[in-house]
């Protein structure tokens, strides 16, 4: 049996919180529609002072 290939998308966020969960839901529901490759969605927090990171603890 053949695995699926590995997508791995990493995003920079900088005071987004706003944004984040948007941009995620859009991603998941995009690559989850292929069943032929599996995925991950990587943030990498830079310091954000807006909550950014409560935000992406949430989605983990």
């Amino acid at each position: 049996m053949n695995r699926p290939k590995l997508i791995s998308i990493i995003i920079p966020v900088y005071n987004e919180a706003k944004n984040i969960p948007v941009l995620h839901d859009r991603l998941a529901s995009v690559l989850s529609a292929n069943p032929r490759y599996d995925y991950e969605i990587i943030f990498i927090n830079d310091g954000s002072g807006d909550g950014s990171a409560e935000r992406l603890l949430s989605l983990s």
